[in-house]
């Protein structure tokens, strides 16, 4: 849900974090199906546009996103369980880090710039993107994220 303009009456958070902590938008009902209240604690944003029962059924929406990054980490002791270093050479703008477990080698790389960036990598195995066009494959020698996009790879032999 992106974020919501808070009137200043309204305003509950001294910091300013309000418009991001809206109540969740369940449904395009009265309030969004969060309350039966005559209002919620905070205003919402467009519940007709973006709600969770919208996003349900919607393989590329962000709902689905969030789903299959919880299984990715159900599934991967590495991600769970594994030790964590930052990699030293990532471009300006990303976070690259490593989870590594005795036997898996994750890379998780994330592009927080409004262009593309280029990531040195080794033979990996795509597991998830943020980019609904990326699909998944072997991969050698450097990968390309969109703008904003955040990928999971496995290191392969």
């Amino acid at each position: 849900m992106p974020n919501v303009e808070i009137p200043e009456h309204r305003k509950r958070d001294r910091v300013g974090r309000d418009g991001c902590r809206t109540p969740m938008q369940w449904n395009a009902s009265r309030n969004g199906g969060f309350t039966t209240a005559s209002e919620a604690w905070l205003p919402l944003g467009d519940c007709d546009a973006i709600n969770v029962e919208k996003q349900h059924d919607d393989g590329s929406s962000m709902l689905s996103l969030y789903r299959r990054m919880i299984h990715l980490r159900r599934i991967n002791r590495a991600l769970s369980e594994g030790s964590y270093r930052t990699e030293p050479n990532a471009p300006e703008d990303c976070l690259v880090f490593h989870r590594e477990a005795a036997d898996q080698h994750l890379m998780v790389a994330l592009n927080f710039a409004d262009t593309p960036r280029r990531i040195e990598i080794p033979r990996v195995s795509m597991l998830l993107s943020s980019d609904r066009n990326r699909h998944e494959g072997i991969l050698t020698g450097t990968i390309e994220l969109a703008s904003n996009e955040g990928a999971v790879v496995e290191l392969v032999q």
